[in-house]
């Protein structure tokens, strides 16, 4: 039943989707449900059916998915993450998951303005791969960038944005690459001196090591200073949260903080989801703290990080769902599906 009212959700958003673009919906599937007109069991089928243009959903199931070669613009939408805490009332809470074994997912030539959103990886089982420009991840948990970039082509309008658990490093690439690295929770960014861009609103966990970046109302809350830095960096209303005995990478001009307590800055996990944990509490140091007025970390600015990748408000909860049990070609199926908006 769960299963039936979440293709029905599924159903709504892609007739909303196909109403205003010339898309077609392609559905990924690996829990062993008949497959129809459309509908395939991997990323990889799916992407070789599809055209430019295309959006294919990837959905919630109980079994890891494997990665693919995009060679096409494609949209890749999973159905989010950490759904059963933020949001159990929806129908199906399950991610559309991959794992370590054959997980990555390579964005090559032909690929250029893709976006993948939605997808979650088994503790950082899900390893992305740009070797193109135009490239956007957004919306993702538990997930690997790296750039290989074997070409050493200049990459430009990479963006990073919105994602839980994410790492970010580079390995073989020696191009010029420009990104935006914005509004995530951050577990390892280790990137080299050809990379340059922006940096704002991230909760940084981790060792950093960033060049030639403009960084903006970040949060650091942890991570040692052996193997951290920051070179040719500009640093404009950031916060210092390390804990440690001077924790003041950013320094305290152009409205940087230094030295703060961590325990002031958020509501905590008591009461609050893996990731609402990092919102801002009452009284908090980084409210309004950050560059031009707003809020630092993930939760500040006008585009903020959404809980569990997702915009509630896009999503309807079935509030009660009937059926006739069965139909035929002369009798059909009668579905009955009240919803309310959120």
């Amino acid at each position: 039943m769960k299963a039936l009212a979440s293709k029905i959700i599924l159903f709504f958003l892609c007739f909303t989707l196909s109403s205003s673009f010339a898309q077609t919906i392609r559905r990924v599937n690996n829990t062993g449900i008949p497959l129809g007109t459309n509908m395939y069991s991997t990323l990889q089928a799916a992407h070789n059916a599809a055209a430019s243009g295309d959006i294919i959903y990837i959905e919630g199931s109980g079994a890891f998915y494997a990665g693919a070669t995009i060679t096409k613009r494609l949209t890749i939408i999973g159905p989010g993450y950490l759904l059963a805490e933020n949001y159990p009332s929806f129908a199906d809470v399950r991610p559309g998951e991959f794992a370590f074994n054959a997980n990555d997912i390579f964005f090559n030539a032909g690929s250029e303005g893709s976006i993948l959103t939605g997808c979650s990886g088994f503790i950082n089982g899900l390893e992305v791969k740009i070797n193109v420009s135009n490239i956007t991840i957004t919306r993702n948990r538990s997930l690997t960038v790296d750039f290989d970039n074997v070409d050493a082509a200049p990459l430009t309008g990479i963006v990073i944005t919105k994602n839980y658990d994410l790492r970010v490093d580079s390995f073989s690439s020696s191009a010029s690459i420009s990104i935006v690295v914005s509004h995530n929770y951050i577990n390892s960014i280790i990137l080299p001196l050809n990379f340059s861009g922006v940096f704002s609103n991230n909760i940084l966990d981790a060792t950093t090591s960033l060049y030639n970046f403009n960084l903006a109302s970040n949060i650091w809350i942890s991570g040692s200073v052996s193997g951290s830095s920051f070179t040719n960096c500009t640093f404009s209303n950031n916060i210092d949260a390390r804990a440690l005995v001077n924790s003041n990478a950013f320094g305290t001009t152009n409205g940087n903080q230094a030295n703060v307590d961590k325990t002031t800055l958020f509501v905590g996990t008591t009461g609050n989801s893996t990731d609402g944990q990092w919102k801002l509490k009452a009284g908090s140091p980084a409210i309004g703290a950050g560059f031009g007025g707003i809020d630092c970390g993930m939760f500040g600015g006008l585009d903020p990080y959404a809980l569990s990748g997702i915009v509630a408000a896009d999503y309807p909860t079935i509030t009660s769902f009937t059926t006739s049990g069965t139909g035929n070609s002369t009798t059909p199926l009668t579905v009955k599906i009240s919803t309310k908006s959120n």
